[in-house]
């Protein structure tokens, strides 16, 4: 579950951080309709939330409702503020502050689904999980918001004429994402469909811990794949609407993600692969979310803007093709902070060690 998580983490790095914005491959951008790699990075992040929330209730089944939901407010909350601290920073201007984001939304189905599964059993809270984002998902498809008012259309609309965006519009303002400001990526609505991408995970997570056989998650894995390829008739796949086909697909990749990390890390796996994975993605994978909370400040600072100028613009002399160096660019931010994080690591083992020491001669 590291590997993975770090693998979404070095997706999220290639897209994020090119060496230029006017210079990127094109599996790097994100579709208005289909799938690039682009937008599999946070369909990763929410299927390992469910999984984790999974492994959480489990741990804490003896745990009073009480405490666990203070924990799970207490991480709602920090996930909320980080979020609204990178929409704040680094300009602090209330009129380009955008409310929804990635953090938002994480926090927002995290916090949903430990209600549900804790409070209602496990048969309930998946009838409601997901009857719930089906139910808006079919809302957002077939009801268009045009000139006379709401209509039932088998078309599918433009974004700006989906429910989805106009409630964006209504509880947001002005306040989303800049780009398009008719709609927010991560708006109330789509992020009600986006539990279905948690709990899928969580499903998962569950089947894992009920069967103890890796070949029923190969199962699910195509179940998923030949599902979204079916509703794709009907719902275009889309990461801007999440769309129902849109999540069983990306679902579907990151099962068999999940369970090819699985098998390089099983006994019987070959030794290279266990330890090329746990030195690229595994420890990095530990601290997902604080990587991308400190990426997201650090891209946003003016030291790192004329660095990546400075990088590029070498790069790009070097190998005299600009896409080739926004790529290479890419990798290298990926690098520095896989430096930084097990030189953290070992600054952390030093200094438990020295304690250990110390405390044993004093004993």
């Amino acid at each position: 579950m590291d590997q993975l998580r770090g693998f979404a983490i070095f997706l999220m790095i290639l897209v994020n951080f090119p060496g230029s914005w006017n210079a990127i491959y094109s599996p790097f951008t994100h579709a208005m309709e289909g799938i690039q790699i682009a937008d599999l990075v946070f369909p990763i992040f929410l299927w390992t939330v469910g999984y984790s929330i999974q492994l959480s209730l489990q741990k804490r089944i003896t745990q009073s409702n009480i405490d666990l939901l203070t924990h799970a407010t207490l991480r709602f909350l920090l996930l909320i503020f980080c979020g609204l601290v990178l929409s704040f920073f680094p300009n602090g201007n209330w009129e380009d502050f955008r409310i929804p984001g990635v953090l938002q939304r994480i926090g927002f189905c995290y916090i949903i689904l430990m209600i549900l599964f804790r409070f209602f059993d496990f048969k309930s809270a998946m009838v409601v999980s997901v009857t719930l984002p089906i139910t808006l998902a079919l809302l957002n498809r077939f009801l268009v918001y045009g000139e006379t008012g709401p209509i039932l259309s088998i078309d599918p609309p433009a974004i700006e004429f989906t429910l989805g965006a106009r409630l964006d519009q209504f509880f947001f303002g002005k306040h989303i994402w800049k780009e398009s400001k008719v709609y927010d990526p991560e708006g109330i609505l789509t992020s009600f469909c986006s539990l279905l991408t948690v709990v899928l995970g969580l499903f998962s997570s569950h089947l894992e811990s009920k069967y103890k056989k890796r070949y029923v998650g190969l199962f699910i894995g195509l179940f998923y794949l030949i599902l979204g390829f079916l509703l794709s008739f009907v719902f275009p796949v889309s990461k801007t609407n999440w769309s129902l086909s849109y999540i069983f697909i990306t679902a579907s990749f990151v099962q068999f993600m999940y369970l090819f990390f699985c098998m390089s890390a099983s006994e019987g796996g070959p030794n290279y692969l266990k330890n090329i994975f746990c030195l690229l993605f595994g420890e990095i994978g530990k601290h997902a979310l604080f990587i991308f909370f400190m990426t997201g400040i650090l891209a946003r600072t003016k030291f790192f803007g004329v660095l990546r100028t400075y990088i590029f613009q070498n790069l790009t002399i070097l190998t005299q093709n600009k896409w080739l160096a926004s790529f290479l660019f890419s990798l290298i931010v990926y690098l520095g902070i896989l430096v930084i994080t097990f030189l953290i690591k070992r600054t952390l083992m030093q200094t438990r060690s020295f304690r250990f020491s110390s405390t044993k001669r004093n004993s």
